[in-house]
């Protein structure tokens, strides 16, 4: 059962569109050329539409035809927000609230319909699968929303998203794929990609990304999505969880291996995929394995802050100190005010054989970051510091 929250309809709601060709005609008069006012118009009417009671399939036909401004609307605003620097200031942070605001009234829309859905409308029987994929594609748009900018979503996002997604397993909804023709190379997906893509995507630091790898990055999730399968079951302690070695635990990486190394073999000369199949590796317990991925990427490595993080860590996991501090190094000077990495590069360097440049460094931390270095003092007195 789904039991997000939703208001009623409100006969005092009065959108400028009531039914599917009213608003075609609409879309058709909207002026695109003054983009802020196009996306508050766009807000307004949509948020008057989730009140105003209409028959449902009516409903959802005016929301499928809104699909394609709303995103061409939402892609030319979010531009925009193009590597601007945190915080955002007040004109950039009224675009990023406008931006999530409209994706979550496409969020409630197709919630209206999924509420009459439940309640057995039959104009809406056959249209289940891909309600719920609409709902957990625009829930997902309004996390990655907050992840591209920097700013955290409240765990309310969290909640939508998995609930809309459980509901769609309860119903067994979840591998139905639907037309989905705005979504590029991939005109068809399903609840499990668009959840599966979504968690991903959480992992992948969309904020310190180039437009360019943003969309390599969602086409590679794309295809990745299909090949990853959702347990219904959890540990409810350590004791319960699969150890590092177990069959079914590798049987999950392999499969995430495999698609990462079709990746690497497509940017031979492009480090970073090589030392996240490494982690990968590490993480199973073959170090023969991850030995040989991370010497691949040192091969053709080339500075870059995403790659230099990825691989410092696994350096420091491994214990190998003189590519660790390389990487740190590259990282420190990438984020120069980033003192927790400086403190791990001064680490690195007393571990590599270099206990007057971990000393260098500590002194620089003391004056620039008070207080950080004292945090480990161990440490600090191995270097004679303290």
């Amino acid at each position: 059962m789904l039991t997000l929250p939703l208001e009623p309809t409100d006969d005092r709601a009065d959108p400028i569109f009531k039914d599917a060709a009213g608003c075609a005609q609409w879309l058709g008069q909207l002026q695109l050329t003054n983009l802020q006012l196009a996306h508050s118009l766009l807000l307004i009417q949509i948020n008057e539409l989730n009140h105003y009671p209409m028959r449902s399939l009516e409903r959802l036909n005016t929301l499928e035809l809104l699909r394609e401004t709303v995103g061409y609307v939402q892609d030319d605003y979010a531009k925009k927000l193009i590597a601007k620097p945190l915080p955002l200031n007040e004109s950039e942070l009224m675009v990023f609230v406008a931006i999530v605001q409209l994706w979550q009234a496409m969020v409630l829309g197709y919630q209206r319909c999924l509420q009459a859905y439940m309640a057995g409308d039959k104009q809406l029987a056959k249209h289940g699968a891909l309600l719920c994929q609409r709902g957990l594609l625009y829930s997902g748009l309004e996390i990655f929303e907050h992840l591209r900018t920097g700013y955290e979503f409240e765990s309310r996002l969290w909640h939508q998203l998995n609930e809309l997604y459980a509901f769609a397993e309860q119903q067994n909804l979840q591998s139905t794929e639907v037309p989905d023709p705005l979504n590029g190379k991939h005109p068809h997906s399903s609840c499990h990609s668009i959840y599966v893509k979504t968690l991903l995507a959480c992992h992948a630091r969309p904020a310190e990304l180039s437009r360019s790898q943003l969309q390599l990055m969602d086409d590679w999730l794309a295809q990745w999505s299909d090949t990853i399968t959702i347990e219904n079951s959890y540990a409810i302690s350590k004791g319960d969880a699969q150890p590092p070695g177990s069959a079914a635990k590798r049987e999950h990486y392999e499969k995430a291996i495999q698609g990462l190394s079709e990746y690497a073999a497509l940017v031979p000369d492009f480090a970073e995929p090589d030392y996240v199949i490494a982690t990968l590796y590490q993480t199973l317990g073959d170090a023969a394995a991850a030995k040989e991925w991370a010497a691949k990427g040192l091969a053709v490595y080339e500075t870059d802050t995403n790659t230099a993080r990825r691989a410092s860590r696994y350096y420091i996991t491994a214990e190998d100190w003189d590519n660790a501090r390389r990487f740190l190094a590259d990282l420190a000077a990438a984020e120069p005010e980033n003192y927790p990495v400086l403190y791990d590069l001064a680490k690195a360097e007393f571990l590599a054989g270099n206990p007057e440049r971990a000393r260098d460094i500590v002194r620089t931390l003391r004056e620039k970051a008070p207080g950080l270095a004292e945090t480990d003092p161990a440490f600090l007195r191995a270097l004679g510091e303290r």
